[in-house]
C-alpha cells in the first residue's frame, strides 16, 4: 500500500494524526503502508475518506491470497 504513504506524505501529514482521524492504531497503519497488513473493508473506507479518494484508488498494490496477513488471522492467532 505503497499508495497511502504517498497520501500521507502529500498531504503533509504524518502516521499519529491519519490514525486520529481514522481511529485506525498507529502501529497497524504503519503496517498498512508497509503493505505488511491488508486494511479491513472498514479500514479502507476510512482512509479514503481521509484522503479524499474512492476506496477503489487504494487498492492498486492489494492481491488476495498474496501472503500478506489479514487482520483476522492476528486477531485469530492473539487469542491463542
Amino acid at each position: 500500500m505503497l499508495r497511502l504513504k504517498f497520501l500521507r506524505i502529500a498531504s503533509d501529514r504524518r502516521q499519529y494524526e491519519i490514525a486520529e482521524l481514522t481511529g485506525i492504531r498507529r502501529p497497524e497503519l504503519s503496517r498498512i503502508e508497509s503493505g505488511r497488513l491488508n486494511p479491513t473493508p472498514d479500514e479502507l473506507a476510512r482512509l479514503a475518506k481521509v484522503y479524499g479518494v474512492l476506496p477503489e484508488r487504494l487498492l492498486d498494490h492489494i492481491t488476495v491470497n498474496d501472503g500478506v496477513e489479514s487482520h483476522d488471522s492476528q486477531r485469530e492467532r492473539a487469542s491463542k
